[in-house]
């Protein structure tokens, strides 16, 4: 909570608090979300997420309770990062859960899958159109780490990905910063993959 607050007083200083439309920005939500999850009870009309504080609460309560099971499976059962994952990167035409509110960057601070930090200059490409050779690599990378990708799935296969490493927009539609994502997580998978493989040949 106390780092909550100096964020707020942080941007405050700054006059950085709200965007030009007078909502809270996109970089303070940001900010308190890395602070603890508070930019879920910022109001709608100020572009939170309007959580009231008996959901929050819950929230919290379930990630908590997730990252216990979660280390205790693993300390039972020898599984890499790259293979833990949700419902909806499995059969994303079927499940959405456990959706984009799913914190996956803390689990992976507990050591539980994979989250590479985004480029702070990423964002940026949010929205922009790729040409054909780019989709066409992105479609490839969205394969290469496990999503199936196929004509009638790849719309759903890209909102799951997105849900997952790219909460903020999740459309479904391979923009700039789409791209520029599954880049990032494909080269974080490859490398998981190849210490992984390194690990199993020292055992043996």
């Amino acid at each position: 909570m106390l780092n909550s607050l100096e964020v707020v007083r942080d941007r405050c200083r700054q006059k950085t608090l709200f965007d030009a439309q007078g909502k809270v920005s996109r970089e303070t939500l940001d900010a308190l979300s890395e602070a603890g999850y508070w930019g879920l009870l910022v109001d709608s009309e100020y572009s939170g997420q309007a959580a009231s504080f008996q959901s929050f609460a819950k929230f919290l309560t379930q990630m908590a309770t997730v990252e216990e099971l979660c280390r205790d499976i693993l300390s039972r059962w020898r599984i890499p990062p790259y293979r833990i994952v949700g419902h909806s990167d499995i059969a994303p035409e079927r499940k959405s859960d456990p959706g984009e509110l799913f914190d996956w960057a803390r689990l992976a601070r507990a050591g539980i899958g994979l989250w590479p930090e985004p480029p702070v200059n990423q964002a940026r490409r949010r929205g922009r159109g790729v040409g054909v050779v780019e989709r066409a690599a992105a479609l490839a990378d969205l394969a290469r780490i496990g999503y199936c990708v196929g004509a009638a799935t790849e719309r759903v296969a890209v909102a799951a990905f997105q849900r997952r490493f790219r909460p903020e927009r999740w459309d479904g539609l391979v923009d700039g910063e789409t791209r520029m994502r599954l880049r990032q997580v494909r080269e974080t998978v490859e490398l998981a993959q190849a210490q992984a493989e390194l690990a199993r040949r020292r055992r043996y």
